[in-house]
Order: C-alpha cells, then structure tokens, then sequence
C-alpha cells in the first residue's frame, strides 16, 4: 500500500519533470558537466616538454631522508595565536548626537500627546 503511494508520486514527479522541460535542463548539466571534467583532466596532464619528464635523482637518493629547513620548522612549530584582533577605535560623536535628538523628539512627542 505504502509503496504503492510512493510509486505513484514518483511517476507524477517524472512525468511532471518530463512535461516542464527541467529533465532536458539536468541532463544538458550532467553533458556540460562531465565535459568540464574531461577538459579538467585534460588540463592537469604534465606537457611532455616538462623538465618532470627529465629530472634525475643523483645516485643514492632513494635512501636520504630529507628534512625541512630550520627557518621552515620555527614557522611550523610556532604557537598559533588565537587572540582577537583589537577592535578599530571609532569616533561615536554623530551617534552620541543622533540619539540625543531621538531622544529630544520622542520626549516632546509623549509631552504632546499628554498635554
């Protein structure tokens, strides 16, 4: 019973899909899609005139082991500083003002409607 339900709701929504045009509008994203992976694959080939291609490790490299440099280990080792930034000063004179004369205009008001 229930997937009954279920099944005649999927065939509303596809036929719903089919007849608003929006399963022509996925499938030309799906194409456009896997297009741009294609170029993007593509693009992320190393050229063959690359020196990746020309590159030779002298004899016993395989067996160093490479460390970082002392300058790059203090960046990396260095505390993270989790601080807030200090706040900008600001210059609060014109809202000082404006809500001074807020103030006036609602005093003056009330007395107004009381008088």
């Amino acid at each position: 019973l229930n997937q009954a339900f279920f099944s005649k709701l999927e065939d509303e929504y596809t036929a719903s899909c089919a007849a608003d045009g929006w399963d022509e509008i996925r499938q030309a994203s799906e194409a456009s899609r896997e297009r741009r992976h294609v170029l993007l694959r593509q693009q992320e080939r190393i050229p063959l005139s690359s020196d990746y291609y020309t590159v030779q490790l002298p004899e016993g490299a395989d067996s160093r082991e490479l460390r970082c440099s002392s300058e790059a280990s203090e960046v990396t080792l260095a505390e993270p500083s989790f601080a807030p930034a200090p706040r900008p000063r600001r210059n609060l004179d014109e809202l000082r003002r404006v809500e001074a004369e807020t103030r006036r205009a609602v005093e003056e008001e009330f007395s107004r409607q009381r008088g």
